[in-house]
């Protein structure tokens, strides 16, 4: 019985193995020299890699939990869509993020699927969860490596010969990279003694190539060592000891800030409902500004206060903590309004666009939060506001975002009292160049010539894999 498991076991890490070793592959063949180009050079190339890595992640799930049940969709689909996204718009900033929330929402996923009691609500100990599981991935690297030694060199004795010729690459491929450059720095005799040496082997291998089969070695090593981390169910931390809210304590604190909002909100009721904006910009600048920071502190503080207190207090501490909730949605439905006028007469850019859609966020989380006391559980709350973070980026990965800043600039542009500048939306990617030309007799665009031919540029100089929905699209024009 222990030696089927064991030979399950090594089939199972083969697998895991060979999939390691070809996003490995795919990585230094396709994706290559991205960090030089930019996020443009991640195209349709990188919508592949990111759904191989899909289906190698789904080979650590066990038969019992399957990589795409029910329950897991939640997490799949917008890690689906973040994927695709690349292959379709050329959007740099959205990339950008991407590279963080993806990765950082495979951990989540994968911690929360796998953990032994899936169903407790997400505190301090998933937090814990989150980080072991992270950390993980440096206390596998070792099993990672004597996985692939097993598998290129066996255990066998009539497999000496191909262990002998491994020992000898990797001894060549140490001394090469590594050891001798540091020896020879450290001492002038010993690098001039080796330098013809040194001289010839660097004539014959290739620089990029030998950095790509360096890169190749390690990347293989590194997905691999995260597959085996992952699919370890962790250790559960200790729980720490519930911690008892004092109402008295709670009660002061959360009536002396309601107060506190109270006072704002009388005294700024005149500014609360602008229905226009100062003609200084300086001046709308500050109006608006100030505003969305208020909602970006507020949401953060007001959230922590909610998480920290609800469910540990008694009813008219609760009253206190949902007027205290209600007065925080005021103030962000106002900044919410004058972030709207901004956009209105000053047009959209990314960061317009991005902030209101923080507002629209902020929005639904403290919606969300008073309807949670009108219902009989408290529900898992983090891990919801969490799940509408992603699914809220992934939607807008996949949405044309420079498209609809560029077709509602050039309709808000034409609104009487408008300021709109469309020479400040030159800084949009290559996704709106069939937008500008297709409108190419319009004068406002007459100074749009250099942004054309470099926007022509940059998707003539990209690799065939490098390309996406959009560019193709411009091509076959």
């Amino acid at each position: 019985m222990s030696t089927s498991i064991e030979n399950q076991s090594d089939h199972a890490g083969r697998r895991l193995a060979l999939g390691s070793v070809g996003l490995a592959l795919f990585w230094v063949i396709f994706i290559w020299g991205f960090w030089d180009k930019g996020p443009l050079a991640l195209g349709i190339n990188t919508s592949v890699f990111l759904l191989l890595a899909l289906v190698a992640l789904a080979n650590i799930f066990p038969k019992h939990q399957l990589f795409g049940s029910k329950k897991n969709l939640a997490w799949l689909i917008p890690c689906l869509l973040i994927s695709v996204s690349f292959g379709i718009f050329d959007n740099p900033f959205i990339k950008m993020a991407s590279i963080l929330v993806w990765p950082l929402a495979l951990l989540v996923f994968v911690t929360d699927a796998l953990s032994i009691n899936r169903s407790r609500k997400w505190g301090a100990l998933m937090l814990a969860l989150f980080i072991q599981r992270a950390f993980a991935v440096l206390a596998s690297l070792f099993p990672a490596g004597r996985t692939y030694l097993t598998l290129l060199a066996g255990t066998s004795r009539k497999q000496t010969a191909r262990r002998v010729i491994l020992g000898l690459v990797l001894l060549l491929a140490i001394a090469f990279s590594i050891v001798i450059p540091l020896l020879g720095a450290a001492d002038p005799a010993f690098a001039a003694a080796l330098k013809p040496i040194y001289e010839q082997v660097l004539k014959i291998i290739d620089t990029s190539a030998a950095e790509r089969i360096i890169a190749f070695i390690l990347l293989s090593l590194f997905f691999l060592a995260i597959l085996l981390a992952w699919r370890q169910t962790p250790d559960e931390p200790k729980a720490a000891a519930k911690i008892d809210m004092d109402n008295i304590v709670a009660g002061i604190t959360i009536s002396g800030l309601l107060a506190l909002y109270l006072v704002f909100l009388a005294l700024q009721l005149n500014r609360l409902w602008v229905n226009e904006l100062p003609i200084d910009f300086k001046a709308t600048e500050s109006l608006v500004k100030s505003g969305f920071w208020q909602l970006f502190a507020l949401s953060v503080i007001n959230g922590l206060i909610f998480l920290v207190i609800f469910g540990k207090i008694n009813k008219t501490v609760r009253w206190l903590l949902f007027a205290f909730t209600a007065a925080s949605l005021l103030l962000v439905v106002s900044a919410a309004w004058r972030v709207g006028l901004y956009d209105v007469y000053y047009g959209l850019s990314y960061e317009k666009f991005f902030a209101s859609y923080t507002v629209l966020y902020s929005l639904i989380l403290f919606g969300y939060l008073l309807a949670k006391f009108f219902t009989a559980r408290s529900g898992n709350i983090i891990k919801t506001l969490a799940l509408l973070f992603l699914w809220m980026f992934a939607l807008a990965s996949i949405a044309p975002i420079e498209q609809f800043i560029m077709r509602a600039n050039l309709t808000l542009a034409e609104r009487p009292g408008s300021h709109v500048k469309l020479s400040e939306l030159t800084m949009l990617s290559g996704d709106v160049l069939g937008l500008v030309l297709d409108r190419k007799n319009d004068p406002r665009f007459a100074d749009w010539g250099d942004w054309i031919e470099a926007r022509k540029k940059e998707i003539n100089n990209k690799a065939w894999y490098e390309l996406n929905t959009m560019n193709i699209l411009y091509k076959l024009k």
